[in-house]
């Protein structure tokens, strides 16, 4: 199975891999000082307890097949809590 995958995928890879060699050949022989990094700039850390939603929500009870309000806190890690009650 991986070889008919990899049938399928090895002619888009020998083009990406040559046009990507000849960029590089390109930028060595004309670099280009206006060209930027292609990496994603990092997002600023927030503390991994600090509250980014809260609020009602309803959840399905699947024993008792009914649905039930419950108050959820999600926090920057993206964990959800959720409890019966606010208090």
């Amino acid at each position: 199975r991986a070889d008919v995958l990899l049938n399928d995928v090895r002619p888009h890879c020998r083009e990406q891999y040559a046009a990507a060699f000849l960029n590089n050949v390109w930028n060595e022989v004309e670099p280009r000082p206006s060209q930027s990094p292609q990496l994603l700039k990092n997002k600023v850390l927030v503390d991994s307890q600090q509250v980014i939603a809260q609020g009602y929500l309803m959840q399905h009870v699947e024993n008792r097949k009914k649905w039930k309000e419950c108050y959820f806190v999600m926090k920057a890690s993206y964990h959800l809590e959720y409890y019966e009650t606010k208090e």
